[in-house]
């Protein structure tokens, strides 16, 4: 009797390792819909207010968004190189990726940001929570980028 309830304890304990583990995997957002892409997106660096609005009619409108981020010919090469006392607003268009659902296109509107496109892969990190993670200048590789190499813009959950 006790090898049989060792046996259902291990049993027990490796499917919860599994569980747990899968919880707080990035995976790509291949399932992401417009329903999913549509509302606030949050940069999450530092003390950072930037914030991507994505709208039905396929706008977007990026606010107090550092203009050394994505929008200049020479940007930052680290999160503290990041312009926060130089801060834009973007508007432009969007696109979701055809043949891949998680790639997102931004157009800026012409005359901003040097006339560049941003493509950005979106990734779930557990159910209904997107991000994508922006690479900084400089970065070649990004399996090897340090923490203060890239950061990470966030969907704010819908009240």
């Amino acid at each position: 009797m006790p090898l049989k309830r060792a046996a259902s304890a291990a049993a027990l304990a490796a499917g919860l390792v599994m569980v747990l583990s899968s919880c707080g995997a990035l995976a790509p957002a291949d399932d992401l819909t417009t329903e999913n892409v549509l509302g606030e997106w949050k940069l999450g660096a530092g003390g950072s207010t930037a914030t991507i609005s994505m709208h039905q009619d396929g706008g977007f409108v990026a606010r107090s968004w550092p203009s050394n981020l994505l929008c200049s010919p020479s940007g930052a090469t680290t999160v503290g190189d990041l312009e926060w006392d130089d801060l834009l607003t973007i508007r432009g268009t969007w696109q979701q990726g055809t043949d891949f659902p998680s790639l997102l296109i931004l157009m800026p509107d012409e005359g901003m940001c040097s006339g560049a496109s941003w493509v950005f892969d979106v990734w779930e990190y557990g159910t209904g929570d997107y991000r994508i993670q922006v690479f900084l200048d400089g970065v070649r590789d990004p399996e090897s980028a340090s923490d203060d190499q890239s950061v990470w813009i966030s969907k704010v959950p819908a009240d």
